[in-house]
C-alpha cells in the first residue's frame, strides 16, 4: 500500500518469490491462486481513491513498461469518472437541498404576506369605523348643543331636553358657522 500511496505501481512478477517480510500478502495472493500481480493507483487530485489491478492465475508474468503506462492511463480515466460521478451526486444533493429551502422560504413569505394583508385590512377597517363613528357623533353633538341652548336663553337650567331630530340639513352661513 505504501507504493500506491506514493503514486507508484506495484509489480509482482512472481508471488512465490515475495520476500519473507511479506508473509500476509504472500498468503493472501496464494489463497486466490495468484501467480503474478500488477496494481496501479487511482488518484483524484492528490487523493488515492483506489487502485486498478491485474493478476495472472495460470503462470508467472512480467508486465512491460508500456502495459504499466496503459494501466496508469486507465486508472486515471476510472478515477476521473468516479470523481465526476461523485461530484454529480453531490451537486444533485445540493440542488435538492436548495429547492427545499426555496420552497420553505416561499411558504414563509406567503404566510407573512397573508398576515400583512390581514393587518392592513384590520387597520383599514379600524379607520373606516373611526370615521363612521366620528360622522355619526358629530351631528348628534350639534343636536345636543342646539337642544340645550333654548333652555339657557329662557333663563332655565342647562338641562338636556331630548328631542327627536328629523330631516336635518346643515346650511352654510356667511359667518362660517353652521346652523341646523
Amino acid at each position: 500500500m505504501r507504493f500506491l500511496n506514493r503514486g507508484e505501481a506495484v509489480h509482482i512478477p512472481s508471488v512465490a518469490e515475495l520476500p519473507a517480510e511479506a508473509p500476509v500478502e504472500k498468503s493472501l495472493m496464494e489463497s486466490h491462486q495468484t501467480q503474478s500481480l500488477i496494481s496501479v493507483p487511482m488518484v483524484s487530485g492528490s487523493v488515492l481513491i483506489g487502485f486498478l489491478g491485474v493478476d495472472s492465475v495460470r503462470q508467472d508474468r512480467s508486465w512491460s513498461e508500456d502495459v504499466i503506462r496503459l494501466l496508469k492511463i486507465d486508472a486515471g480515466s476510472f478515477a476521473n469518472a468516479l470523481r465526476h460521478k461523485w461530484d454529480g451526486e453531490a451537486l444533485q444533493r445540493a440542488n435538492l437541498e436548495l429547492e427545499k429551502k426555496v420552497e420553505e422560504r416561499t411558504r414563509e413569505l406567503r404566510k407573512k404576506q397573508s398576515q400583512l394583508v390581514q393587518s392592513e385590512k384590520m387597520a383599514s377597517l379600524g379607520q373606516l369605523v373611526a370615521g363612521v363613528a366620528h360622522e355619526i357623533n358629530t351631528p348628534l353633538g350639534g343636536s345636543e348643543v342646539t337642544s340645550t341652548f333654548p333652555g339657557a336663553l329662557l333663563g332655565g337650567s342647562r338641562r338636556f331636553y331630548p328631542m327627536e331630530i328629523r330631516n336635518v340639513r346643515i346650511l352654510p352661513s356667511t359667518s362660517s358657522r353652521y346652523w341646523i
